[in-house]
Protein backbone atom coordinates (compact mmCIF):
# COMPACT_ATOMS: atom_id res chain seq x y z
CA UNK A 1 0.00 0.00 0.00
CA UNK A 2 0.88 3.59 -0.63
CA UNK A 3 3.00 4.96 2.33
CA UNK A 4 0.11 7.66 2.80
CA UNK A 5 -2.64 5.27 2.39
CA UNK A 6 -4.65 5.95 5.99
CA UNK A 7 -4.77 2.54 7.98
CA UNK A 8 -8.92 1.02 8.34
CA UNK A 9 -10.63 3.50 9.94
CA UNK A 10 -8.38 6.25 10.28
CA UNK A 11 -9.71 9.37 8.65
CA UNK A 12 -8.60 11.00 5.41
CA UNK A 13 -9.08 14.39 4.09
CA UNK A 14 -11.52 14.68 1.72
CA UNK A 15 -13.49 17.82 -0.44
CA UNK A 16 -16.95 16.37 1.64
CA UNK A 17 -15.62 15.69 4.97
CA UNK A 18 -14.08 12.83 6.98
CA UNK A 19 -13.51 10.21 4.46
CA UNK A 20 -13.69 6.79 6.17
CA UNK A 21 -10.87 3.43 5.27
CA UNK A 22 -12.11 0.18 5.17
CA UNK A 23 -9.34 -2.64 4.56
CA UNK A 24 -11.48 -5.71 3.65
CA UNK A 25 -10.04 -9.42 2.59
CA UNK A 26 -9.60 -9.27 -1.65
CA UNK A 27 -12.55 -11.39 -3.29
CA UNK A 28 -12.13 -14.49 -4.69
CA UNK A 29 -10.69 -14.60 -8.29
CA UNK A 30 -13.37 -17.46 -9.27
CA UNK A 31 -16.16 -14.92 -9.14
CA UNK A 32 -15.06 -13.34 -12.43
CA UNK A 33 -14.89 -17.22 -13.96
CA UNK A 34 -18.48 -18.99 -15.45
CA UNK A 35 -19.55 -20.45 -12.32
CA UNK A 36 -22.45 -21.69 -11.50
CA UNK A 37 -25.05 -19.64 -9.97
CA UNK A 38 -25.31 -21.51 -6.45
CA UNK A 39 -21.39 -21.96 -6.21
CA UNK A 40 -20.72 -18.47 -7.08
CA UNK A 41 -23.78 -17.65 -3.73
CA UNK A 42 -22.05 -19.70 -1.63
CA UNK A 43 -18.53 -17.96 -2.32
CA UNK A 44 -20.23 -14.63 -2.37
CA UNK A 45 -21.74 -15.22 0.76
CA UNK A 46 -18.62 -16.89 2.23
CA UNK A 47 -16.39 -13.72 1.32
CA UNK A 48 -19.33 -11.04 2.87
CA UNK A 49 -19.01 -12.90 6.29
CA UNK A 50 -15.19 -13.51 6.19
CA UNK A 51 -15.09 -8.91 5.36
CA UNK A 52 -17.80 -8.12 8.39
CA UNK A 53 -15.14 -10.47 10.37
CA UNK A 54 -12.57 -8.37 9.54
CA UNK A 55 -14.35 -4.99 9.68
CA UNK A 56 -15.59 -5.96 13.32
CA UNK A 57 -11.88 -6.85 14.04
CA UNK A 58 -10.93 -3.35 12.89
CA UNK A 59 -13.24 -1.96 15.44
CA UNK A 60 -15.39 -0.32 12.50
CA UNK A 61 -18.89 -0.05 12.84
CA UNK A 62 -21.23 1.01 10.33
CA UNK A 63 -22.38 4.97 10.11
CA UNK A 64 -25.67 5.82 11.25
CA UNK A 65 -27.18 6.31 8.60
CA UNK A 66 -25.80 4.81 5.05
CA UNK A 67 -23.72 7.55 3.01
CA UNK A 68 -25.97 8.92 0.63
CA UNK A 69 -23.60 10.16 -1.83
CA UNK A 70 -19.87 9.72 -1.87
CA UNK A 71 -16.90 9.47 -3.91
CA UNK A 72 -14.74 5.46 -3.54
CA UNK A 73 -11.60 4.66 -4.18
CA UNK A 74 -10.56 1.11 -4.19
CA UNK A 75 -6.80 0.19 -3.84
CA UNK A 76 -6.64 -3.65 -5.07
CA UNK A 77 -3.70 -5.45 -2.92
CA UNK A 78 -2.97 -8.99 -4.49
CA UNK A 79 0.03 -11.04 -4.74
CA UNK A 80 0.62 -11.05 -8.33
CA UNK A 81 0.62 -7.98 -10.66
CA UNK A 82 -3.23 -7.54 -12.01
CA UNK A 83 -4.30 -5.52 -15.10
CA UNK A 84 -6.29 -2.58 -13.91
CA UNK A 85 -9.60 -3.93 -16.10
CA UNK A 86 -9.15 -7.31 -13.92
CA UNK A 87 -8.65 -5.19 -10.66
CA UNK A 88 -11.82 -3.53 -11.23
CA UNK A 89 -13.87 -6.22 -11.71
CA UNK A 90 -12.67 -8.34 -8.68
CA UNK A 91 -12.41 -5.00 -6.64
CA UNK A 92 -15.41 -2.99 -7.05
CA UNK A 93 -18.52 -5.10 -7.68
CA UNK A 94 -18.74 -7.44 -4.60
CA UNK A 95 -16.80 -4.86 -1.91
CA UNK A 96 -19.41 -2.25 -3.22
CA UNK A 97 -22.45 -4.73 -2.97
CA UNK A 98 -21.30 -5.76 -0.06
CA UNK A 99 -21.54 -2.04 1.67
CA UNK A 100 -24.83 -1.17 0.61
CA UNK A 101 -26.37 -4.51 2.01
CA UNK A 102 -24.14 -3.48 5.33
CA UNK A 103 -25.65 -0.11 5.29
CA UNK A 104 -22.23 1.94 4.79
CA UNK A 105 -23.78 3.01 1.35
CA UNK A 106 -27.40 4.13 0.47
CA UNK A 107 -26.83 2.58 -3.30
CA UNK A 108 -23.90 2.11 -5.40
CA UNK A 109 -25.85 3.33 -8.36
CA UNK A 110 -24.39 6.74 -9.87
CA UNK A 111 -26.75 8.79 -7.78
CA UNK A 112 -25.00 7.94 -4.97
CA UNK A 113 -21.35 6.82 -6.16
CA UNK A 114 -20.31 10.34 -7.76
CA UNK A 115 -16.78 8.44 -8.88
CA UNK A 116 -15.08 5.44 -8.68
CA UNK A 117 -11.37 5.18 -9.03
CA UNK A 118 -9.24 2.06 -8.95
CA UNK A 119 -5.39 1.61 -8.17
CA UNK A 120 -3.58 -2.06 -8.04
CA UNK A 121 -0.18 -2.68 -5.89
CA UNK A 122 0.68 -6.07 -4.90
CA UNK A 123 1.53 -7.55 -1.74
CA UNK A 124 2.79 -11.38 -1.84
CA UNK A 125 2.04 -11.39 2.50
CA UNK A 126 -1.00 -9.50 2.69
CA UNK A 127 -3.65 -9.30 -0.25
CA UNK A 128 -6.58 -7.27 0.34
CA UNK A 129 -9.08 -4.21 -0.67
CA UNK A 130 -8.54 -0.83 0.94
CA UNK A 131 -11.55 1.10 0.22
CA UNK A 132 -11.57 5.24 0.92
CA UNK A 133 -15.21 6.26 1.05
CA UNK A 134 -15.59 10.44 1.10
CA UNK A 135 -19.06 11.37 1.66
CA UNK A 136 -20.06 14.33 -0.41
CA UNK A 137 -21.92 17.11 1.52
CA UNK A 138 -25.01 19.02 0.64
CA UNK A 139 -25.54 18.20 -3.60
Amino acid sequence: APADHPRSGAPAGGEGGVSLCLVLPLPPDRLNARVHWAKRRKLENLWQSRALTWLYREGQRRPEKPIDRATVAVHVVSKRAMDLDNATARGCKLPLDFLRRAGWLVDDGPEHVAALTVTTATDRARPRIEITITPIEGE
